[in-house]
């Protein structure tokens, strides 16, 4: 993995690294932006698809095929781990990262629910533990087609994370030992 650096970033933003550092006040803060404006991308995607669908299977795999469109090869992820390592020991960035990713998550588990419930479709664990679950697992995923592209292809990941509602009641089943 090549090391992300403020140089790096102000190469791949077409500024200078003088323009970066007069913008964040550190690497956190630059962090935050990215991936404010990369959830907000990933939300208007979901609000799109929200408008249109009809049922809970759908819904799951159309979330999970824009979260694969703004990671293909999981090097997001990837970035998004190395973030998260730092926060372990940055107690202001870690809660905004955990504030920036409820943000996210409630877009998804309201729209969850509210097909579910229409849906008549009930689950054993609260529709914001389903969520937290499922989002970690497409994520490890998508760290894993890092390692093994070849295994962890975006059909594997559709099919484990799309299958809608009887795949998290699966889901469900196996994590309520947790």
């Amino acid at each position: 993995m090549v090391p992300v650096t403020t140089s790096t970033i102000a190469l791949e933003a077409s500024v200078t690294k003088g323009d970066v550092y007069s913008n964040f006040d550190s690497k956190a803060q630059l962090f935050l932006a990215v991936s404010g404006t990369r959830m907000e991308q990933r939300l208007q995607g979901y609000r799109r698809v929200r408008a249109t669908v009809t049922r809970l299977e759908p819904l799951v795999r159309e979330f999970v095929r824009i979260m694969i469109r703004h990671d293909p090869d999981g090097r997001w992820a990837s970035v998004v781990a190395e973030a998260w390592a730092v926060a372990a020991s940055d107690e202001q960035f870690r809660l905004a990262l955990i504030e920036q990713s409820a943000r996210g998550n409630t877009v998804i588990t309201d729209a969850a629910r509210d097909l579910a419930e229409r849906g008549g479709a009930e689950f054993r664990l609260p529709m914001e533990r389903m969520n937290t679950l499922c989002t970690a697992l497409l994520r490890g995923m998508l760290l894993q087609r890092l390692l093994d592209p070849a295994t962890v292809t975006t059909e594997v990941v559709e099919a484990i994370e799309g299958a809608g509602a009887s795949a998290k009641e699966k889901l469900v089943l196996m994590s309520t030992s947790l």
